[in-house]
């Protein structure tokens, strides 16, 4: 029997909860815990990263609260997959939900 392709840490926060203050929010616990891949939860999908400014520009106009808010998630979410990198981990996001900003 081949070896399983992945060894996925999966733990996510719960809506509308504090963050879980855990060692397996850390990419390097993880992957020292024997794991090979990290799934990300539902509010760290790069889905939320999206500004739409291709296909319509007033959707999260530049300078407002809510750009500001879509850029921040971008850099979270682009931080978070760099320490998996580093770590060597996979980084597995959730984009086949679909996610829609609330304007």
């Amino acid at each position: 029997m081949p070896p399983p392709l992945f060894i996925m840490d999966m733990v996510h926060h719960n809506p509308g909860e504090p963050l879980f203050e855990t060692s397996y929010n850390d990419p390097a616990a993880v992957g020292a815990a024997g794991f090979n891949a990290k799934a990300f939860f539902l509010f760290e999908s790069p889905t939320l990263a999206i500004r739409w400014d291709g296909v319509e520009e007033d959707v999260f106009p530049a300078g407002s609260e809510p750009r500001a808010w879509v850029d921040n998630k971008a850099d979270v979410i682009r931080q978070q997959h760099q320490a998996c990198r580093a770590a060597g981990l996979k980084s597995m996001p959730r984009p086949t939900w679909s996610c829609c900003h609330r304007r």
